[in-house]
């Protein structure tokens, strides 16, 4: 059977990336230099001060997301609302070793796990569109020690309102903050995450004979 296709397109995404070494991933290889060490993190509300705009503008939603379905073949074409946030944040474990690697693989990675799961299966409630948590292969296939999550939200303040009180982001934050105080300098893991705010009209999402829980086919009404 041949899979039909999904088409996701972007146009021009302003946003900012945050990495715990200097080695960059997702987009941000593309960037000519990194900005050198910054003070805007490890605290809430951390990555609105990162984003220059969210200065001067709240960045909340603006409009109504708009659905549409060509009856001739049955595409659906999702265009959103103004703001909508995406976060892709990763990890990567390749480095690590002995209690490092045990630390994390058994007592960090399970509680981001259930939390990434919760996203995809029950964060429309919460303002959380679509969420996927993926492992990165190899181009044969095979599976390395990094992984990401990537998600679109509501509002940059609906991400922010899961990561500073919801509780499957506070297990995962109290997890790695024991992990990290325990390995202090010496930790091996590489941890990164770009945020987007988008305007209104920088991206469509169109699907074709996809299941009604694939990405944003979530926010179609029932």
């Amino acid at each position: 059977m041949r899979a039909r296709p999904v088409w996701w397109r972007s146009d021009g995404l302003p946003g900012r990336a945050l990495f715990s070494s200097d080695r960059t991933d997702g987009v941000s290889v593309a960037a000519e230099k990194l900005s050198g060490e910054i003070q805007e993190h490890g605290y809430w509300g951390g990555v609105r001060d990162r984003i220059p705009l969210a200065q001067t503008d709240r960045l909340d939603p603006s409009g109504e997301l708009s659905l549409e379905t060509d009856p001739s073949t049955g595409l659906v074409t999702i265009r959103p609302h103004g703001n909508l946030c995406l976060i892709r944040s990763g990890q990567d474990w390749t480095e690590t070793d002995g209690d490092e690697r045990r630390m994390y693989l058994e007592d960090v990675e399970p509680l981001l796990h259930a939390g990434m799961d919760f996203l995809r299966d029950d964060g429309l409630e919460i303002g959380c569109y679509a969420n996927r948590y993926l492992r990165v292969t190899t181009d044969d296939g095979v599976e390395t020690d990094k992984s990401f999550g990537m998600s679109w939200w509501r509002s940059l303040e609906d991400l922010e309102t899961w990561s500073e009180s919801h509780p499957t982001h506070v297990a995962i934050f109290r997890a790695a903050l024991k992990y990290l105080s325990t390995m202090g300098l010496d930790a091996r893991l590489r941890l990164y995450h770009e945020v987007t705010v988008t305007e209104a009209g920088q991206q469509d999402f169109r699907y074709l004979g996809c299941h009604d829980r694939t990405g944003m086919l979530r926010t179609r009404p029932s």
